[in-house]
């Protein structure tokens, strides 16, 4: 999801998709809704509720709008509702309940109307006031209420259209065992019979047969069955596994899922099971890749079950899981990939460059680093260490350190398996003893033959920020930066046959935190940075020219090209602060067109082409999140969460289609020694 949440809505829609709506977010109940599209694998943002609110029952309607009542707000239980019309994608505030409730229940009667059960008031104490919500009058009209105080209890339609309640608290901490009945014909509560336990937060689902299964709640694990020809309930074999606040689905056979849970003492279950109505039985159905509690799960209209967010301990989830009864197993989101934390770096640093060898290892150079690696608050000096990481065994190791330390310059490979290393920025200290970064323009190459660096010729003009890149002919083109005297306009080439840096012609503009792709045709291409123009250098003719401008300056956004040529420009720092704005311009038009915003605004990001066509999105800004652009829906996949957050880092696509990502600099401006690997799906 785009979001982390718990105690929220979901319901599928007419079309098959998925609707989400509000829930308790890392800071709190909010209005967030979001859309999840089986067919594409995409999650889309939708217009927000009216009103923030959680533990709220989403119904469907007849005429297949989406109403949400009462729930948890900011400070109390609330008694405003609202309807979403997924065709228009709006949300229209309809009249209040009765009552403030939350921890309700609501069921959808076959007349069309909507009723809505017991929970707790206010500011608490359950209730036992009942309500019907009617579309035709828009209004709310209070009913008979039942016969016991309950919250958390839950409500199911028979087959005769008669709605049975069961389980709940009565609010003084006693689970309620009687069950009630609610006739629409008669608008009467008949008695439902007596649970052989009490639950709360439990289960209730009704099987094909129209037996009534209740399951866990509290502390139990045991589960029961209501046979409404009897009006009497029965005991089953117990499944094994208590849990409250879990969810239930019945399968396309009949089967009913159960995932997830929570026990009082804060424990939180990952295990699945499957109740079979033919032989009354529980059985293990594997475990999910989190442990989760106040989650929801959907029934996909290719009978796959969809297990949406939640919570453990550590806050709610953003993830999602589906369990494939056909196959009786349990994958993340297929689409997403996997993430693993591979051996740390010898040494934490960020803005420094990794480079592949000839023999598949990475040689990880420079970069900054606190001078009190322990303690964030030091200062950050510029380091000439290096080092070469095995992707294949996980290990790293120290090498020969660089002649000068610098950060913040570039790396490019050259012929004969060596690597050269161009400009940056240094600490110096002056004669009075102050610290002081300067730009420099010094080169060098290292050789991991013989594990040396060997100083060569410097660039023409000292650089910061500046982008590089390693030719077919074997040199290197250097391109923009900054240094004292401000942002630089040329650019050069390394000849390392002759060991000299040549200019070429000037860009439009000078440049610095700008990204550079190489494009399908063997044109270069730069954008971002100190502004909005887009450059291409054409090595045939050696010159520049200048594609449509970019909307708005966007310093250090991240820039990939696709496999067809398009360039995507998204995230980066803009005339409004950090941007999630997306755009594509495929060459030979005249302008750029938005695609899908990012879920989420990020500076400093970095873009990988993954083997299988998409751009692989991470780092940045205050996030873990990753990101995926699809180019066949122009729009953005999940890519699954970091272990660590990271800018000014590296990624990297190995030679077997997976992606390294090393060091940067964490949220809390701590320096990283972590290295993750991103396995894309297959």
């Amino acid at each position: 999801m785009n979001d982390p949440r718990q105690a929220f809505g979901a319901v599928k829609l007419d079309d098959g998709k998925v609707l989400v709506i509000g829930g308790i977010g890392p800071y709190g109940s909010f209005p967030l809704v979001e859309e999840y599209d089986p067919a594409t694998d995409t999650w889309t943002t939708k217009a927000r509720m009216l009103t923030s609110r959680a533990f709220s029952p989403a119904i469907r309607m007849q005429d297949g709008r989406i109403l949400v009542m009462g729930g948890s707000g900011e400070t109390e239980n609330l008694d405003s509702a609202e309807l979403y019309d997924p065709k228009t994608d709006t949300w229209i505030q309809v009249r209040r309940m009765i009552d403030n409730r939350g921890l309700h229940d609501a069921i959808l009667l076959d007349d069309g109307k909507v009723l809505v059960t017991g929970g707790t008031g206010l500011r608490g104490g359950a209730l036992n006031t009942v309500e019907v919500y009617d579309p035709e009058k828009e209004d709310w009209f209070e009913l008979a209420s039942l016969q016991f105080h309950r919250g958390s209890h839950g409500s199911v339609r028979l087959h005769d259209g008669r709605i049975l309640i069961a389980g709940g608290g009565d609010g003084a901490g006693t689970p309620v065992e009687q069950a009630e009945i609610y006739d629409p014909a008669t608008g009467e509560w008949s008695s439902g019979g007596v649970m052989t336990t009490g639950r709360v937060a439990l289960s209730l689902t009704l099987l094909n047969d129209g037996r009534v299964l209740a399951y866990g709640g509290e502390e139990f694990s045991s589960a029961e069955i209501y046979d409404p020809e009897t009006n009497t309930w029965a005991e089953l074999p117990e499944p094994g596994v208590p849990r409250q606040d879990h969810t239930a689905t019945l399968l396309n056979d009949g089967r009913v899922l159960f995932a997830g849970g929570g026990l009082k003492q804060g424990t939180t279950e990952d295990t699945a099971e499957i109740f079979d109505p033919e032989t009354d039985r529980f059985e293990p159905a594997g475990n999910m890749d989190a442990a989760r509690v106040s989650h929801r799960s959907v029934l996909l209209n290719d009978g796959r079950v969809m297990v949406i967010g939640g919570a453990q301990r550590t806050g709610p989830y953003d993830t999602v899981e589906f369990y494939n009864p056909a196959t009786e197993t349990w994958v993340s989101d297929p689409f997403l990939g996997s993430w693993e934390k591979a051996a740390p770096l010898v040494q934490p640093r960020a803005g420094h460059t990794t480079t592949i060898l000839d023999d598949g290892a990475l040689l990880i150079a420079g970069g900054r680093a606190r001078l009190d690696e322990s303690d964030i608050q030091t200062l950050v000096d510029f380091i000439p260490a290096t080092e070469i990481y095995n992707p294949s065994t996980g290990e790293s190791r120290a090498v020969a350190d660089m002649n000068d330390p610098r950060g913040g310059h570039i790396a490019a490979g050259l012929p004969g398996g060596r690597v050269l290393v161009a400009g940056g920025r240094q600490l110096v200290i002056d004669e009075e003893e102050s610290r002081k970064i300067t730009f420099i323009g010094t080169a060098e190459i290292y050789d991991p033959a013989d594990d040396t660096w060997t100083q060569v010729a410097d660039m023409t003009v000292a650089r910061w920020a500046h982008t590089g890149i390693a030719l077919a002919d074997g040199t290197v083109m250097v391109v923009g930066g900054e240094n004292d005297d401000g942002k630089v306009a040329t650019a050069e080439v390394y000849d390392p046959d002759t060991d000299t840096w040549t200019e070429v012609s000037l860009m439009a503009d000078g440049r610095s935190g700008h990204s550079m792709e190489l494009l399908p045709d063997g044109r270069l291409m730069v954008a971002g940075g100190s502004g909005p123009t887009v450059e291409v250098y054409d090595f045939a003719t050696r010159t520049w020219s200048l594609l449509p401008n970019l909307d708005q300056r966007l310093r250090d956004a991240a820039v990939g090209v696709l496999q067809d040529g398009t360039i995507l420009v998204a995230g980066g720092f803009g005339s409004q602060g950090p941007s999630n704005s997306a755009l594509v311009h495929m060459l030979g038009t005249t302008q750029w067109e938005y695609v899908d915003r990012l879920p989420e605004a990020r500076v400093g990001s970095t873009m990988t082409l993954l083997d299988n066509g998409g751009i692989l999105m991470l780092g940045g800004t205050g996030t873990t999140k990753a990101w995926i652009f699809d180019g066949t829906v122009g729009g953005w996949l999940y890519g699954g969460k970091m272990f660590d957050s990271r800018r000014d880092h590296t990624a990297t696509l190995l030679p077997d289609g997976r992606v390294i990502t090393i060091g940067g600099e964490a949220r809390n401006r701590a320096i990283n020694d972590s290295v993750e690997i991103y396995t894309p799906p297959q």
